[in-house]
């Protein structure tokens, strides 16, 4: 009975945690769109919508790292599998989802001694970079469609769905191989995977054959 409770105790708590997520991810979600509302609507009317969207990635990628902080200060963390809720095909022909989420578990000893090990240096290194090249990807494309298509052809649903689809394609692709590449440049090394992220820490330098 005793270890039955504190099993329902355990997943009362993660419960609790994931509410605390949402509720921080929609205050994530209304602050990007306050700051694309601030001058999104009235930018994109004479340019393209390239810099507003640059901004409010920035801001929501920034606020989505600080949500899982504040969850890691509660003594949770994200679990290194996504749930996936309702069925999709993805672009690797697998069945996903649509909607995915985190799965926050109990930071053990265990753990915290392994992810004490990590590069905090190439850690926030790695994230910065990571938002960087997204929301600059995402601007650029914008602004490339908005100089191919908007000045030539008036905006219509059409080429918003379009424009939707090639994005979401050319940005997962660059987020990939940007996972592979930045830890080969500096010589690290995964040791714990975070709601689908990497946390790395310092592997040894190869040394050069003389």
């Amino acid at each position: 009975m005793g270890k039955r409770k504190k099993k329902k105790e355990r997943y009362f708590l993660r419960g609790l945690v994931f509410i605390l997520w949402l509720f921080l991810q929609l205050g994530n979600s209304l602050i990007t769109l306050a700051v694309f509302d601030a001058y999104g609507n009235s930018y994109y009317v004479k340019n393209s919508v390239a810099i507003p969207i640059f901004t409010a990635l920035i801001v929501y990628l920034l606020l989505r790292n600080f949500n899982y902080g504040v969850c890691r200060v509660l003594g949770y963390h994200a679990a290194a599998d996504l749930n996936e809720m309702t069925p999709f095909i993805g672009l690797d022909s697998q069945l996903h989802s649509g909607f995915i989420f985190p799965t926050f578990v109990k930071t053990t000893n265990e753990y915290r001694v392994i992810y004490k090990t990590r590069s905090k240096f190439f850690q926030y290194l790695f994230y910065l970079l990571f938002v960087i090249i997204v929301a600059g990807t995402a601007g650029l494309l914008l602004y490339a469609e908005f100089l191919i298509f908007n000045k030539k052809i008036p905006n219509s649903g059409l080429i918003i769905v379009a424009t939707s689809i090639i994005l979401t394609l050319i940005l997962y692709l660059v987020s990939r191989s940007y996972y592979v590449i930045f830890p080969q440049i500096f010589h690290l090394k995964v040791i714990l995977r975070e709601h689908g992220h990497p946390v790395y820490g310092r592997s040894k330098i190869p040394k050069h054959k003389k």
